[in-house]
């Protein structure tokens, strides 16, 4: 899951939420990325994965014509959407292979998140899923955390 070069995952994130974004057909994403590199070890192909996972489970399970919000940072990516919260016994158990929420009635098998949650444990980070959205009475927010740059 860690390579032995960094290289930049703004373009992955680019590429891979421009492609989650044509297959929906849908709502759109707004991007926070920096200005400067984000610089990480993680294998691209895995993270691609994971921000795929995390993109289109956003855009599924949205609001209709809700714009998901994606924000990047050294060691952090947090994709939230409009949604009715989840039920905190339902948001404890989604990110187990083949649950969904009760309101997941449009597609999806139930397999992302606990991808997501592989990728990284593997890479040792961790996923943190919220719902409602602080401040808020809804939306939901997946928040990925990894170590930026594997220490060597």
């Amino acid at each position: 899951l860690r390579r032995d070069m960094v290289q930049d995952l703004r373009p992955v994130v680019r590429i891979v939420t421009e492609d989650a974004v044509r297959l929906a057909g849908g709502a759109g994403v707004a991007l926070d990325l920096p200005e400067v590199p984000v610089l990480s070890d993680l294998d691209p192909d895995l993270f691609g994965i994971l921000v795929r996972n995390l993109v289109s489970n956003a855009l599924r399970h949205g609001a209709a014509g809700a714009e998901v919000r994606l924000r990047l940072e050294p060691g952090l990516l947090r994709v939230e959407n409009d949604c009715d919260p989840l039920a905190p016994e339902d948001l404890a158990r989604i990110g187990a292979r083949f649950e969904r929420a009760p309101s997941a009635g449009r597609g999806g098998a139930g397999l992302g998140l606990a991808i997501v949650q592989t990728i990284l444990a593997r890479a040792g980070g961790r996923l943190q899923l919220t719902s409602p959205l602080p401040g808020t009475d809804r939306g939901f927010a997946a928040e990925a955390r990894f170590a930026p740059r594997q220490q060597t």
